[in-house]
């Protein structure tokens, strides 16, 4: 049953969407922006980030927040994805190796002394390093191709999605009235 109604909002806002007259810029601008705050850790105010963000840029408030719904469900991969590009940048541009997180995780805490803590606690803030070099790499260049690629489908595709959106609801509506 809830799958059914997420089908059918999803369905509703997508029409709702592809009858927008607005241009392409803001509704790609729209998307971009409620995607953005899903690369970080927002804690819970990541949706009210993406609509004052997209309010600030003047986007398009649909195409965010379909943006920011699928962005919620991306998050785990979006989070992985960021420390997977903070630890390539590292390897690039030669910044100083942590120790892995299993390594510092191995040892018993009974047996580490204050430097050693310090030490561990050091190479965990490498890891946040990493995340955080990672999620700004990463939002600003999918950001950029996202942006891009939105704008020219929106621009090309959204006059025949509509006529064939249009076609399919006449044909549900005279297979209704048949029966």
């Amino acid at each position: 049953m809830r799958l059914r109604r997420w089908k059918r909002n999803l369905a509703y806002h997508g029409i709702r969407l592809l009858r927008q007259r607005q241009g392409s810029h803001r509704i790609s601008l729209g998307a971009v922006l409620g995607l953005l705050p899903c690369w970080y850790p927002t804690f819970g105010i990541g949706l009210a980030l993406s609509l004052g963000l997209i309010r600030l840029f003047r986007g398009n408030a649909v195409s965010g927040m379909l943006a920011a719904s699928v962005g919620t469900f991306l998050w785990p991969i979006l989070f992985y994805a960021n420390y997977l590009t903070g630890q390539l940048s590292r390897e690039l541009f030669a910044r100083p190796a942590e120790p892995e997180l299993a390594e510092l995780l191995s040892e018993p805490a009974a047996d580490i002394s204050y430097e050693e803590t310090a030490d561990s606690l050091g190479a965990l803030s490498g890891i946040g390093v990493d995340f955080l070099i990672g999620s700004v790499l990463n939002s600003i260049v999918v950001s950029a191709a996202m942006y891009g690629v939105l704008r020219i489908l929106w621009t090309r595709y959204r006059l025949s999605l509509l006529k064939h959106v249009r076609a399919r609801a006449a044909g549900a509506i005279a297979v209704m009235a048949e029966s």
